[in-house]
């Protein structure tokens, strides 16, 4: 199972995916080894399968990707093939990549080795595992459990006597920085990077689990629900529907005719709804969707008009619906993580908005709405 830490929540996200092993690109992109030693790499879409090894270990550093295979031996990636080529035969079983590109690697002798000639030169050390940061930075976990940092001037090892003793990883990020995970599971972050976060859950939701056909384990979560304040919603009785985008914002749609003139947003820093914008006027709107790019879509169930909002704003384009507006079911509108657009008319006729004739199809399934 697979989390992203944001920063701004202060908490791993889940992200589709099911790994042994991970080490992530300057782009931000994961890669990883799955139960069947396959590597995969996520191209901001989905997760996409890189041949060329049967792989144990991986890591990435300066633009370059390695990965090590059962025997110890070191491959590359070779990125104009999309293919793992043969690098030398380490018999490595841990490895990380310096900023240089040059990889580092812990023997099946426990011995430190760094790659940057051939062949390897031994760095004297005996070590569980290693890591380098994206300033060159190189750090191991002892057999003990003590946290070392490698003097690349003096040539030999300072131990980081305020790391937690009982350490078995070690990653490390900019400035040096390292992030340790212990033997009882725990991680410690001796710092946090500021990054771009707001896009963590779209590409989350969109991506396929393809890493692995097979869960490597299922869990049972009892989920708690607490009242929302809709105090400054004058009809919060009224309320016909209620959406969430796919960073993780929630709206509300009041019933317009009884004096909701806003849709609204639910407010993280308060705990409390606030007024987003105004709702478009002199319409029957019952169900609503939000998009990747959070712009609001609307349907009307009198005329199946729907409603488009334009750049977050008070503007909206309108698309007609070609479909029955004196069927027994309430309309209603969806939208999948990859921005698919859906919707079902009062008979339950299902139609897909096509983009590129901007208009919504025939999709040839009757539904109904539940």
């Amino acid at each position: 199972s697979l989390g992203l830490y944001n920063n701004t929540e202060h908490k791993f996200l889940d992200f589709p995916g099911s790994l042994q092993r991970i080490a992530i690109s300057a782009k931000g992109s994961p890669w990883g080894i799955n139960s069947k030693h396959q590597v995969y790499r996520h191209d901001g879409q989905n997760w996409r399968r890189v041949r060329g090894v049967v792989a144990t270990e991986i890591a990435i550093g300066g633009n370059r990707v390695f990965a090590i295979d059962e025997s110890g031996k070191i491959y590359w990636y070779d990125e104009n093939k999309d293919y793992f080529s043969f690098f030398y035969a380490a018999r490595a079983y841990k490895i990380a990549v310096s900023s240089d590109g040059s990889p580092w690697a812990i023997d099946q002798r426990g011995r430190v080795i760094h790659c940057n000639q051939t062949p390897c030169k031994i760095i004297p050390k005996n070590a569980l595992d290693i890591g380098v940061g994206p300033d060159g930075s190189v750090f191991v976990v002892e057999h003990s459990g003590d946290l070392y940092r490698y003097n690349t001037r003096n040539k030999n090892w300072k131990k980081i006597d305020r790391a937690p003793s009982n350490a078995r990883k070690v990653a490390v990020g900019p400035r040096g920085r390292p992030w340790l995970i212990d033997s009882l599971g725990h991680i410690y972050a001796s710092t946090f990077f500021k990054r771009k976060e707001t896009r963590d859950r779209q590409i989350a939701a969109r991506t396929r689990v393809t890493t692995s056909k097979t869960p490597t384990f299922t869990f049972k979560k009892s989920i708690t629900f607490e009242q929302a304040d809709t105090s400054v919603i004058p009809t919060a009785t009224d309320l016909y529907d209620i959406a969430i985008g796919t960073d993780g914002s929630v709206y509300v749609l009041p019933d317009i005719t009884v004096g909701g003139n806003f849709y609204y947003l639910f407010d993280d820093a308060t705990d409390k709804f606030k007024q987003y914008k105004h709702i478009v006027q002199n319409t029957n709107l019952r169900s609503f969707a939000v998009a990747p790019d959070g712009n609001l879509w609307l349907i009307d169930e009198t005329n199946l008009t729907v409603y488009q909002q334009l750049r977050q704003g008070n503007n909206y384009k309108t698309h007609r619906v070609s479909g029955v507006t004196t069927g027994t079911e309430d309309p209603d509108i969806a939208i999948g993580a990859d921005g698919s657009i859906f919707v079902v008319d009062t008979d339950g006729h299902l139609f897909k908005y096509d983009a590129g004739a901007r208009k919504f199809k025939r999709f040839g399934v009757t539904c109904f709405v539940i």
